[in-house]
């Protein structure tokens, strides 16, 4: 069985997708194992590299909108609840910067999950070269 993955497939493991990484690293799997022949071009490997960035600085946009502050209304203030939410906010907004921090830190090396896996399925794959050859049929299809 013969697969080729597009490199769009590819950067949606950077952006709010529902696609998981679990399914890219079962078929990484299969793809060492010679049960599937996975055809990655350089065009492929290229397309990815050159567009990592902007795919995973969409996703930090969203990220970072998450738990936007939330105004209490006058007339909730003086319940208990109010208070405890109040907290709950803060303590979710110390989280989120921790996490953004974390990420940011992992981007900068290529340490993200989806680095790790998509790198993974490139290396049990045979990269095929582009040459000036490919190029030309290309062109004329």
């Amino acid at each position: 069985l013969h697969v080729f993955i597009d490199t769009n497939v590819l950067l949606r493991f950077y952006a709010y997708a529902d696609d998981t990484l679990g399914e890219v690293e079962k078929l990484s799997a299969l793809v060492k194992a010679k049960q599937i022949k996975l055809c990655v071009t350089e065009q492929v490997v290229d397309e990815r590299a050159r567009n990592r960035d902007k795919e995973l600085s969409e996703s930090m946009k969203r990220l970072d909108q998450l738990g936007a502050s939330v105004q209490m209304p006058r007339f909730a203030e003086h319940h208990a609840a109010a208070t405890e939410f109040a907290n709950a906010m803060k303590q979710a907004k110390k989280a989120k910067g921790e996490l953004i921090a974390a990420i940011k830190e992992e981007m900068q090396g290529e340490g993200l999950r989806a680095d790790r896996v998509i790198q993974a399925l490139f290396d049990a794959s045979d990269i095929l070269p582009r040459t000036l050859e490919i190029v030309k049929r290309a062109t004329l299809r």
